[in-house]
């Protein structure tokens, strides 16, 4: 039976490139990534408007770096097992082919004074076989400091 997952990260300030969330499936649990969520709190004004480019990339085999936080996903429903996935949320180290490959996936643009709230639809959904990676991807750093906070719901099947 498949449970869906959140994982969330309070506000951090980010000033480089990033891997902003970053998902290594389990062993024996491929993920389906249905939503994301992003929002910042520091720059407000008109003048200080940008927007983000955001990749979301599939590593099959690839190579992740360690320079992020781990965070421990909770199941949407009480009683739950935890999940087998590995989720690293501002990982500083972005994920490189190494031995592997890395799939590009649909990139996104994020207009910094509004929140991002992307559900995928059903068939859309990517999937993350076991010991491979999805990762949201911030390829260029920010204008000025942004004080972002994440959010990821996954299935675990």
């Amino acid at each position: 039976m498949s449970r869906i997952y959140h994982a969330f990260k309070a506000k951090a300030a980010q000033t480089v490139t990033q891997d902003l969330i970053q998902v290594q499936a389990g062993t024996d649990n491929p993920v389906l990534i249905h939503a994301f969520a992003l929002f910042q709190t520091s720059d407000v004004k008109d003048a200080e408007e940008e927007i983000l480019e955001l990749l979301t990339v599939r590593g099959i085999g690839a190579t992740t770096g360690s320079g992020g936080t781990t965070v421990v996903a909770e199941p949407l429903n009480a009683g739950d097992a935890v999940d087998a996935a590995t989720i690293m949320m501002n990982n500083t180290t972005n994920m490189v082919a190494g031995g592997g490959s890395l799939v590009s996936l649909p990139s996104f643009g994020w207009m910094i004074r509004a929140p991002l709230l992307y559900v995928y639809a059903e068939a859309l959904r990517p999937r993350v076989n076991p010991e491979d990676f999805w990762t949201l991807e911030l390829p260029d750093a920010p204008s000025d400091s942004l004080t972002i906070g994440l959010s990821l719901w996954f299935e675990e099947l």
